[in-house]
């Protein structure tokens, strides 16, 4: 019992070095450019080691976005929990936005170039539609629990306000990346406001 507890250590070991070494490789070469050799050379480990545990270098990424994925909607639930206002809990919501995007523009980059390879490739399309629409639920849930414990009407079905703030988080993203002055952080706050709070 000990040794095989002690070989699914090594082997969660080994995943979460290989996953570790994706990351970097990935941000600095591009997905496009990245290889699987190169992954396993930063990782230390043997190309038979990371076949063990993907299929493909499309697996590992998208591993890497399950991963992201749920530690993205528990970080913007932590900055805007402590809020007490719609317009504070909007205010914290776009400050940590920005902090990520100007911060790790590669994470951002290196998502936007997946997506545009799984636009080309009928499978890996769909299985990262399934992870961006676990994003439109992130924030989906994000806004429902803003809106019931500042008790305030939603006018429009949760999902359909989680896919419209997903748009603009994401097509804002695109054009600061390309020029950091163009969307200012109020620029996108006054966007979510007139979205969300139906007072204003």
């Amino acid at each position: 019992m000990t040794a095989r507890r002690t070989q699914e250590q090594r082997r969660t070991e080994t995943r979460s070095r290989l996953l570790a070494a994706a990351a970097r490789v990935f941000a600095e070469r591009g997905y496009a450019a990245a290889s699987v050799g190169e992954i396993v050379r930063a990782a230390g480990c043997s190309t038979g080691a990371l076949y063990a545990h993907f299929r493909s270098k499309d697996e590992v990424f998208l591993a890497l976005l399950d991963q992201a994925i749920p530690r993205w909607g528990d970080s913007y639930v932590e900055q805007v929990s402590t809020e007490p206002t719609l317009a504070g809990q909007l205010r914290a919501a776009v400050r940590h936005w920005a902090e990520l995007l100007d911060q790790q523009p590669q994470t951002t980059m290196l998502f936007i170039e997946f997506w545009s390879a799984a636009m080309r490739d009928p499978e890996l399309r769909g299985e990262f539609a399934t992870r961006h629409d676990e994003v439109k639920q992130a924030m989906t849930t994000l806004i429902v629990g803003a809106a019931q414990e500042l008790d305030i009407p939603l006018d429009q079905p949760p999902e359909a306000l989680g896919a419209i703030v997903t748009a603009l988080a994401d097509g804002f993203a695109l054009q600061r990346l390309a020029n950091p002055d163009s969307v200012p952080d109020e620029l996108f706050i006054t966007a979510l406001r007139l979205l969300l709070d139906r007072r204003h």
